[in-house]
Parts: structure tokens; C-alpha cells; sequence
């Protein structure tokens, strides 16, 4: 898990990590732990003001993450580990 704190869940061989966050001096980060899930939201959520990459979201304590997208990142993450 990139020595970051990350959830994980039970897979069918062994578990798997369903999202990951960090924390750095400007911004905070959420890590899907997959090169699918956010360029899946990428158009949306950058439309919300946030940056994105291949693996992950940043975003501030004064611009946080909305529920609609940690909703929708969790459930496709979860999708692609079942």
C-alpha cells in the first residue's frame, strides 16, 4: 500500500486494497490502487476543480472529495475486485 493508510478487503485470492489516502504539505491525495477507476470520473471531477491523474485525486481540507465521488470510486473499485 505505498506505506500510506488504505482499506482493504477480502478478494478471491487473499484481500485487495479498495482505496488509499495520503497526505502532503499542500493537498491531500485518494488512491484507488487502480489505473481505471479515476479516469473513469476524471472529466467530472475536474470539472469540480480537482486534479487527477492516472492513480489518484487531490484535493485540500477547504475543497474536499465530494460523497457522490468517494460513492463512485468505492463502488467501481469494489466492481473490478469482485
Amino acid at each position: 500500500s505505498y506505506a500510506m493508510p488504505a482499506f482493504r478487503v477480502a478478494a478471491p485470492k487473499g484481500t485487495k486494497v479498495v482505496a488509499g489516502f495520503a497526505a502532503f504539505k499542500h493537498h491531500l491525495g485518494y488512491y484507488p490502487f487502480s489505473g481505471t477507476v479515476v479516469p473513469a470520473f476524471a472529466e467530472r471531477l475536474g470539472d469540480e476543480g480537482f486534479k487527477t491523474s492516472k492513480s489518484g485525486v487531490l484535493f485540500t481540507p477547504d475543497h474536499p472529495l465530494p460523497d457522490w465521488a468517494l460513492d463512485a470510486m468505492i463502488a467501481a473499485r469494489l466492481a473490478e475486485i469482485a
